[in-house]
């Protein structure tokens, strides 16, 4: 019993149906996927600067840091599609 009271607290933001968050919800969501964002192209920059600065390299490494760079850019791509929709729900003010 005491656990489905515990459900009644919830906060409006997330008693709110999909779709109808609050703006400051989106606003820090949107805060924080910049900020990952921003932290994985960086990471892949880091990667890439090795390979310049490694001087010669196995092929094999210089294809794996090649390959994490590449995986590091996709799931900065996915991060700012995700940017993208929230700019959108926010109406292209951030």
């Amino acid at each position: 019993m005491g656990e489905g009271e515990e459900g009644d607290e919830m906060s409006s933001s997330e008693a709110a149906p999909r779709g109808q968050e609050s703006k400051q919800d989106l606003r820090a969501e949107l805060s924080q996927v910049e900020a990952e964002r921003a932290e994985l192209l960086q990471q892949a920059r880091d990667l890439r600067s090795q390979l310049a600065d490694a001087g010669p390299m196995d092929a094999a490494e210089r294809g794996l840091i090649i390959t994490q760079a590449e995986e590091l850019e996709a799931l900065a791509a996915e991060l700012e599609r995700r940017r993208d929709a929230l700019l959108e729900k926010l109406g292209g003010s951030s």
